[in-house]
């Protein structure tokens, strides 16, 4: 027969060993068995059995660890989310947790987002920080994590619209332009250089609507490394800007584009005037 170990630290009934104390003993010892997973699932078996188990194994909430609450996150269940982070405080697991919430195969329920968010106790910047640096980021994530006051998207000098902008990701950069705190002109307009130069036409349009991008910085890199790379459309949405100078830099841009081979932007260039009257031997 297993030697059951009878608690002595108050928690007998009136200091008599009763059936009560021995129940509890017994569920004390089968939770801490077996692994996280099969803990799971005997917390869990042992809560339906009946109503006075539910009570005594509800008690028992210093077995609880974070791996539950990564358990939980990781089987999708709303509920069990919900229920644990009662008997939980997810903060010293915080690393653990954002993880799982953000791992390739959980990475769209943004119903246990929504839930961690509203409880308040896990630092949103870090899950914010988490969700936009991977591939299979969630557009309603980000969209729940942007609208909570405590996350600043303009974090290493609005990092996260260059990198998403160079990345190709039109709509995290949507995303990011409705926000108050994000400045796609940061790092000398480097967005829409970097999306001119790897060929993203969509975010170039979407930067190109905000005021606040100038495609000129950095004296016209954004055309000079478009027409380099022979991206036609893109050259062709930057010369619609007034800002913007083909000729820059001794006629730079149209110099690289017939080095290249890239005849239609050549092309393209030589229809602006400001090329023609500038323009020295090729």
């Amino acid at each position: 027969m297993t030697n059951l170990h009878i608690p002595s630290d108050g928690s007998l009934h009136n200091g008599i060993i009763s059936s009560h104390d021995i129940t509890r003993t017994i569920l004390t010892d089968l939770i801490k068995k077996g692994g996280t997973t099969e803990q799971n699932s005997q917390f869990a078996c042992l809560r339906r059995t009946c109503r006075k188990w539910k009570e005594m194994v509800d008690s028992l909430s210093h077995l609880m660890r974070p791996s539950y609450l990564e358990e939980a996150i990781r089987r999708g269940s709303t509920h069990s989310v919900r229920f644990l982070l009662t008997l939980i405080d997810p903060t010293p697991g915080s690393v653990g947790v954002i993880n799982m919430l953000f791992s390739r195969d959980v990475s769209k329920r943004a119903d246990i987002l929504q839930i961690l968010l509203e409880d308040g106790r896990l630092d949103p910047s870090d899950m914010y920080k988490n969700v936009i640096s991977r591939v299979n980021w969630c557009t309603e994530a980000v969209e729940l994590l942007l609208r909570d006051h405590r996350v600043d998207p303009s974090v290493k000098d609005n990092h996260a619209i260059r990198w998403a902008s160079s990345g190709g990701y039109t709509q995290l950069v949507r995303l990011l332009l409705s926000h108050h705190q994000v400045d796609p002109a940061a790092g000398c307009n480097e967005a829409i250089r970097g999306a001119s130069i790897r060929g993203h036409t969509d975010i170039v349009k979407l930067l190109l609507s905000s005021p606040r991008t100038d495609p000129s910085d950095a004296n016209n890199l954004a055309i000079i490394r478009a027409s380099t790379e022979g991206h036609i459309d893109i050259v062709g949405l930057l010369l619609k800007d007034d800002r913007v100078n083909p000729s820059a830099e001794n006629n730079e841009a149209i110099r690289r584009a017939s080095c290249r081979g890239h005849a239609e932007v050549v092309e393209l260039l030589l229809k602006d005037s400001r090329v023609r009257s500038t323009l020295c031997a090729v």
